[in-house]
């Protein structure tokens, strides 16, 4: 890390969540240099006060020095583009969008609760352990499973093992889906355990609001430029700025917005559940709407991850893309065996 103008910065391999100002694009000063030989000859005939070139240098860096409204308006304009400030506290867009999907998410399981007869809240009773899993899944996946960007930080597996706080340090590094997903289940699996209830209904009534909270959550990766794909020369190509670029990609701009992608295809995910749910209510078995989410979704994932950049390996295999199809062909085949005992009875 160096300090600059007056401000910590990261290098320029910086990520979301490590104490940096990120996008931080300070203007580089001028190095006047002078003649430190011809310098200290002067400055012994004539004393240092007189000595020009001494005066050039100390007038050159006095006209280069950052200026404080120079600063302030840099900071300023970085707060708008990765979030809002609220008195001492900063929000970030990515944070701000994951707890809106999260909320109309929430409301729209609500109103499917209701439209089926149940009682709406039960998903609010229900939310806290959801997240509370959700999140810790989240992050085991991330640290066990760590994306490209965070090894060339050095956030790696070995790192976190060894610096057990930054594990709970969640701007460090980051979550992964899939965790989340395995964690949301097993706590959603325990309430259900818990307060006897049907655990496969409960699935249902969550699976077109998951999509939508993915769906909003995913625009917040547009604020903090992850999630972008392979380097693309199409007219809707992003612009990645500098620090956010991947070692050995430093001089290319242009990528495929992959997050973009998601967003499309969870919003076809929404509308795909909320047909299902109506046209097919009384075909369906308690579950099928889940499996359709997830094997929706996974394809969707195990597709994309083609594109990504920024990808997870372990022992040289996508750990992402591996997991999504062994998602995929479970949620498969459950759905094929549930409907074709189905029709056999």
């Amino acid at each position: 890390m160096r300090l600059c103008a007056g401000f910590v910065c990261q290098s320029p391999r910086g990520r979301v969540g490590l104490y940096r100002e990120s996008g931080a694009s300070h203007p580089r000063r001028t190095v006047h240099r002078f003649n430190s030989v011809a310098c200290v000859q002067s400055a012994v005939h004539c004393g240092l006060r007189h000595c020009r070139a001494w005066q050039r240098h100390r007038a050159a860096a006095y006209l280069s020095r950052p200026r404080a409204g120079a600063r302030t308006h840099e900071r300023q304009r970085i707060n708008v583009a990765e979030g809002i400030s609220l008195g001492p506290l900063f929000l970030r867009w990515n944070g701000v969008l994951i707890a809106l999907g999260i909320s109309a998410g929430a409301l729209l399981a609500g109103y499917e609760t209701k439209r089926r007869g149940g009682d709406p809240e039960i998903i609010y009773y229900l939310l806290p352990p959801l997240i509370g899993w959700g999140l810790i899944g989240a992050r085991l996946w991330h640290i066990f499973t760590p994306p490209l960007s965070s090894v060339q930080l050095g956030l790696t597996t070995g790192h976190y093992l060894t610096h057990p706080l930054d594990m709970l340090a969640l701007w460090i590094g980051g979550l992964g889906i899939p965790g989340a997903l395995l964690g949301g289940t097993f706590g959603l699996f325990l309430f259900s355990r818990k307060h006897e209830l049907p655990f496969w209904q409960l699935t249902d009534l969550l699976a077109p609001g998951l999509a939508l909270a993915q769906t909003i959550g995913r625009v917040g990766n547009y604020f903090n430029q992850e999630l972008y794909g392979l380097p693309a020369n199409v007219p809707w190509a992003i612009l990645i700025q500098p620090d956010h670029r991947l070692i050995g990609y430093e001089e290319i701009e242009y990528y495929h917005p992959l997050f973009a992608y998601e967003v499309l295809m969870n919003i076809m995910n929404v509308a795909l559940l909320l047909w299902l749910s109506r046209k097919f209510f009384h075909q369906l078995q308690a579950g099928d709407l889940f499996l359709a989410y997830l094997l929706f979704y996974s394809a969707v994932r195990f597709l994309l991850e083609f594109l990504r950049l920024d990808v997870a390996l372990m022992a040289g295999v996508n750990a992402n893309q591996a997991f999504f199809a062994v998602l995929f062909v479970i949620a498969g085949g459950v759905l094929y065996r549930r409907h074709r005992f189905a029709r056999e009875l």
